[in-house]
């Protein structure tokens, strides 16, 4: 097995075991949330929806404050591409 073989396999290695673990933190964190919405009062869920709904009709009719969330969008597509641009590089890819 070449050195270059071997980085991939290891890579593979590496991406597999990282996947498996977000989908087991996803687990957890979806059991911790189906707990805590089983606890909730109603009050307390109505004081969630309202606190969501200011902050969204703060938004209503500021296109500026939208236009920081299109930027920020876009910035970070284009970070996304990079890295996986970059790994492809390095895998020989392109």
């Amino acid at each position: 097995m070449t050195e270059a073989t071997g980085t991939i396999a290891l890579n593979e290695r590496v991406i597999r075991e990282a996947l498996a673990g977000y989908a087991v933190a996803a687990e957890v964190i979806e059991q911790q949330r189906v707990e805590q919405l089983r606890k909730m009062t109603p009050q307390e869920s109505w004081a969630i929806f309202a606190v969501l709904l200011e902050r969204g009709r703060d938004f209503l009719g500021d296109c500026a404050s939208l236009e920081v969330f299109k930027a920020a969008r876009i910035e970070n597509l284009l970070f996304v591409r990079g890295v996986f641009e970059r790994l492809a590089r390095s895998q020989g890819l392109l």
